[in-house]
């Protein structure tokens, strides 16, 4: 594990089942590694010996779950100066605007792919859907002449956006259920928000197409849209 490319090593109780003269022998062979590669060990040890103890170069105490008696430290700012030139990140993500907006393409085809039970399933409801709404607006030729002609063609365009609309609501569950893993990702800087988003966006529109033109074919000539069937 210490020969990788790993700048910062999390220990957890290495010393358990060991004496203190060969806990003493590694953290001093891990101190000397870590000044010398200029890294990082953040080591927690149960009842060190006093020279054991001594090796370290800042102590960590924790009381009830929290670090303890830092808040001075932690006030001073960071002097950049300090840093080396070479660790600063010239970019904020690892690849390109085009290579991220890619990634994200293909991973959320791989998703609909992945849950294209539930597109089929919403297609074939929406069919259900249509036949019922065939039912209630059932006449070939509508008339558009009163009021009350005019309320039954309004009550069958909102029948028609209202169905239409309430059928992409199973996505809001699958995406609360990729939110975690969004603002995980985002936050590592996998990614930003917007390479996220317009996949998801772009690829639902022949989606939305499609449903669309389910309901249209099935109820436009029926309900009385237009008396040319054709159309």
């Amino acid at each position: 594990m210490l020969v990788g490319p790993a700048k910062a090593l999390f220990m957890d109780e290495i010393s358990t089942g060991l004496d203190s003269s060969t806990t003493y022998q590694i953290i001093n062979s891990l101190k000397h590694m870590v000044h010398i590669l200029n890294r990082t060990a953040v080591i927690s040890l149960l009842q060190p010996a006093p020279e054991t103890y001594d090796l370290f170069d800042d102590i960590i105490l924790l009381s009830d779950d929290r670090i303890v008696k830092l808040r001075d430290e932690l006030s001073v700012p960071y002097d950049r100066s300090k840093n080396h030139h070479a660790a600063l990140a010239t970019r904020r993500y690892g690849v390109g605007k085009k290579e991220l907006l890619k990634a994200n393409i293909s991973r959320e085809y791989l998703l609909m792919k992945r849950n294209s039970f539930v597109y089929i399933f919403n297609l074939i409801q929406l069919a259900i859907m249509a036949f019922i709404g065939m039912t209630v607006f059932l006449k070939t030729n509508m008339h558009r002449n009163t009021i009350l002609d005019g309320g039954v063609y309004t009550g069958a365009l909102f029948l028609s956006v209202t169905v239409i609309m309430f059928n992409g609501m199973s996505e809001l569950s699958m995406t609360l259920a990729k939110l975690h893993v969004f603002y995980k990702q985002r936050d590592l800087l996998f990614f930003p928000a917007w390479s996220y988003a317009l996949p998801t966006w772009i690829l639902k529109i022949p989606i939305a197409f499609m449903e669309v033109s389910v309901w249209v074919f099935i109820t436009y000539y029926v309900i009385g849209f237009d008396p040319d069937v054709g159309r």
